[in-house]
């Protein structure tokens, strides 16, 4: 059973902040995951090929792609007019990143 110790921990290395009201659903969850890895351990894979992609043929799936096509794209200043702010030859956003 995970303790609350155990799940204060977790949040911390993570940077979650858990409120005391979710706490005890937090750790149901967490021991549901701990329950799922440890059942995926006592499987036996030692024949099993890895699937790299679930699109893979062998799993009846495949990619859909199209062909790339050079295509004549709007100049520079039509692309500019859309943008809110501008400077120089560069469309101007806001700060994403401190």
């Amino acid at each position: 059973m995970i303790s609350m110790e155990t799940l204060e921990r977790v949040g911390r290395l993570a940077e979650l902040e858990i409120p005391e009201s979710q706490r005890k659903a937090a750790r149901r969850d967490l021991e549901k995951m701990v329950t799922f890895v440890d059942v995926m351990k006592e499987l036996n894979v030692r024949n099993v090929e890895p699937l790299y992609q679930v699109t893979a043929e062998r799993a009846g799936m495949q990619n859909v792609l199209r062909d790339d096509v050079v295509e004549e794209s709007e100049g520079r200043e039509a692309l500019l007019g859309n943008a809110p702010k501008r400077r120089g030859e560069f469309a101007s956003v806001p700060k994403t990143f401190a």
